[in-house]
């Protein structure tokens, strides 16, 4: 049974939208995984995640196994196919699409691997919902469904992102340490004109107020005379 966050932001797609060329690409892809799943010698898929070279954020995918020829296939989110590639800024955008590729690519050159979630999902329902959302449109949302949810949905039957939980994390922490500035510096602004309004308030006391010793010798020169 196919997961309800899956359901929610995968739409089917209109055969008028997709070319032939791509429909038996994704028909091929979903081959391979119909072969991955026949062969009870490969290991259960697992998570990886490929770091930016320049950005603090990592692509996440899922390793579905192998072929008959030993090439490793990858099933993740990419926002433009007509490119075979991932950038950071177009994976942003909505919607995306899931695709399989081959992990002797660039792009999976060097990656990763995740550790292995606490309650992992059965090899074949993972392998089964994958060829599901094969060629299918994702809803991405950069806090919500993004890559690493996909994975997780898949691999573990959860719906999390730990990139986006440290960056809202982050984020209210940065907004609470300016709240913090901005409530510090106006308290210390309204202490410091206090200050200055009773300094001015002294000074002008002093001056209205004849000193003690002036007073003193004015009445005794009068007394003199």
């Amino acid at each position: 049974m196919l997961h309800a966050f899956l359901k929610k932001h995968i739409f089917e797609e209109e055969a008028a939208e997709l070319s032939p060329k791509k429909k038996k690409q994704f028909k091929n892809q979903k081959a391979v995984v119909d072969g991955i799943l026949q062969d009870v010698n490969q290991e259960p898929p697992y998570e990886i995640r490929v770091n930016h070279p320049f950005l603090p954020v990592k692509h996440h995918g899922v390793v579905c196994g192998r072929d008959r020829e030993g090439v490793l296939w990858i099933a993740h989110v990419i926002h433009n196919i007509k490119a075979q590639k991932w950038t950071h800024m177009r994976h942003w955008s909505s919607p995306g699409r899931i695709v399989l590729d081959k992990g002797t690519k660039a792009l999976f050159r060097d990656f990763e691997v995740v550790p292995a979630c606490t309650h992992p999902v059965s090899r074949e329902k993972t392998l089964q919902s994958i060829r599901f959302c094969i060629g299918k449109r994702w809803k991405y949302q950069f806090l919500g469904a993004n890559c690493e949810t996909f994975c997780q949905v898949v691999l573990c039957d959860i719906v999390r992102s730990y990139q986006a939980q440290k960056l809202v994390a982050f984020t209210a922490s940065a907004a609470a340490l300016i709240l913090l500035f901005i409530v510090w510096y106006r308290r210390n602004r309204r202490n410091r004109r206090i200050r200055r309004i009773r300094r001015d308030r002294r000074k002008r006391r002093n001056r209205e107020e004849p000193e003690e010793g002036a007073t003193i010798r004015l009445n005794s020169g009068k007394c003199t005379h």
